[in-house]
């Protein structure tokens, strides 16, 4: 079943929209706008933690709520994971592989690197 998995490093993944907006990518490529004019647009806040997570976790969910603007329920997901990760990052309890992770979620956010923003 895994051998299915093994090349993963060909697969691309696609930038949200609303991330390509922000960096003002469309400005160069207004193409790319013309032809995502109709997808689906999530219209509704982040929201708050969900109940499960931590008293820390939950903090850095409520500052990546704070900080991104742009962040909706569709978000929510890579939301927890990447609030999850902060707080470990925070408490010193993180180790390499997840600290990359933990960058490239924050850049799938469009959190990351000023470069994730242009």
């Amino acid at each position: 079943m895994l051998r299915h998995y093994r090349n993963l490093s060909n697969v691309t993944t696609i930038t949200p929209t609303a991330v390509l907006e922000l960096r003002g990518a469309f400005k160069n490529h207004p193409k790319q706008a013309r032809e995502r004019a109709s997808e689906p647009r999530p219209t509704e806040p982040l929201g708050d933690p969900p109940k499960r997570l931590k008293p820390v976790d939950k903090a850095a969910w409520r500052e990546m709520q704070e900080h991104g603007f742009w962040l909706t329920s569709a978000d929510q997901f890579m939301v927890e994971i990447a609030a999850s990760l902060m707080a470990k990052q925070r408490g010193g309890t993180i180790d390499n592989p997840a600290r990359r992770l933990l960058v490239g979620t924050l850049s799938k956010l469009g959190s990351g690197r000023p470069s994730d923003r242009r």
